[in-house]
């Protein structure tokens, strides 16, 4: 199979998935999952994601039992309605003088879409729909590989490969710049298309923390001939992480005064000491299961390196590219770990590296058990818990973003009810 085709699939299974996702787009999603690597599949996949943007419910005001980021972007996308063509002069003038905001996307995106529409319904399809785009296109770099497969195995590596999931859309902004990043990453790193530096250069537009990016893609350009020494920083990588904050806050010195002052927030003392101290009665169990998820992360990556002379040197160059890369993140996120926003953040871009190493690079049974075991004990954190865990998502936040049509009725019902006739 040539790279990045899809399957021939029978005119049967296509109508199938459509009619299973016009009774319901759960319906259509999980019909898609046995045959993935078909249009038709992604098609779906990519209607369903704009089905949960337009059916999120989101109030006008932040509550205790509602505080996710989305109702902030609901109350800036209305009053955008009253902006002018010269308030978005303004705002991209200051943006490129480094004096406003820090990223220019949200408030663009917000802007045009209020020139047509006051429904925020509207707007959180529209973002969903271009998050979608990305995250889809990276999807097919895991299931074209010709070892993938519908199976236990190939589902916790499609779990892991996608721990971003649209529910990111209620903080679109950082997870469109993700899968944004991603993509570019992949090609750079599997199809060798340095062009996509470009891309990769775009993604502080959408989020500014992504500036992080011009420290790490160096940084695994040096690692990528050395392993060893990758071996060796990895190992000292979380002994060191209580320096990241002194050598983060230098670095920080050297920015633009707009961009200092929004990682400085992220470094302060007292922010960090309230968000590790913050939390339910069960906060001993958030920070166990913390450790569990960091230690698994780190455990694969020393099996990788272990085993890295007869799976990744003798390897394509995109084992060796990815396996660097997955290096690289993960010391980064080592170091960085006692930094909330920062190294908990990065975390999820190890889940997908880990995905397509594994199944590109290590296609041996024993390897498969490993890494569908840490998928399952993530997999259980989804379904069971009441909050994320390091980007893994909860299914707890999907049933607080939507009402009960999402997940019984037709996405028509949904359209009209959200979009033609809110």
């Amino acid at each position: 199979m040539s790279p990045r085709t899809w399957d021939n699939e029978n005119r049967l299974n296509t109508v199938v998935k459509y009619i299973g996702f016009l009774i319901n787009p759960i319906i259509g999603v999980l019909l898609s999952l046995y045959h993935i690597n078909t249009k038709s599949s992604f098609v779906i996949l990519f209607l369903a994601f704009i089905t949960f943007g337009f059916s999120m419910v989101v109030p006008e005001e932040r509550t205790e039992d509602f505080g996710f980021d989305s109702v902030v972007y609901r109350s800036n996308f209305e009053n955008a309605a009253g902006d002018s063509s010269s308030d978005i002069q303004d705002n991209i003038i200051s943006f490129f003088a480094f004096s406003g905001d820090t990223d220019i996307y949200g408030y663009l995106m917000m802007y045009l879409i209020s020139r047509f529409t006051g429904n925020y319904h509207i707007f959180f399809m529209i973002v969903a729909a271009i998050m979608a785009i990305f995250m889809l296109k990276t999807l097919r770099y895991l299931v074209t590989e010709d070892g993938y497969r519908f199976s236990i195995y190939g589902l916790c590596l499609l779990f892991l490969f996608t721990m971003s999931q649209i529910l990111g859309v209620n903080a679109f902004r950082f997870y469109t710049a993700y899968w944004m990043a991603l993509f570019a990453l992949f090609k750079i790193c599997v199809d060798k298309q340095n062009r996509y530096f470009i891309l990769l250069a775009l993604t502080p537009l959408i989020h500014a923390s992504y500036f992080v990016l011009l420290f790490i893609v160096p940084f695994y350009y040096l690692l990528r001939h050395h392993h060893t020494a990758a071996i060796i920083l990895l190992a000292l990588s979380l002994m060191f992480s209580a320096l990241s904050l002194t050598i983060l806050s230098k670095i920080i010195e050297l920015l633009p005064a707009s961009l200092s002052s929004h990682y400085d927030a992220y470094i302060d003392s007292d922010y960090i000491y309230r968000i590790n101290k913050s939390g339910t009665g069960y906060i001993w169990v958030r920070r166990i299961l913390e450790t569990l998820v960091l230690l698994s992360i780190n455990v694969v990556a020393l099996i990788f390196a272990k085993n890295r002379k007869t799976n990744i040197e003798t390897g394509s160059t995109a084992c060796q590219n990815i396996y660097a890369l997955l290096l690289a993140f993960t010391i980064f996120v080592n170091f960085s770990i006692g930094i909330p926003s920062v190294g908990s953040r990065y975390i999820m871009f190890t889940y997908p590296l880990i995905a397509y190493v594994s199944l590109r690079c290590f296609p041996a049974m024993q390897y498969r058990k490993i890494i569908s075991l840490f998928a399952l004990f993530y997999i259980s954190m989804f379904l069971i818990l009441p909050w994320n865990i390091y980007q893994i998502p909860c299914l707890n936040f999907y049933r607080q973003l939507t009402d009960t049509g999402f997940w019984l009725y037709s996405p028509v019902v949904s359209f009209v009810k959200y979009v033609i006739m809110p």
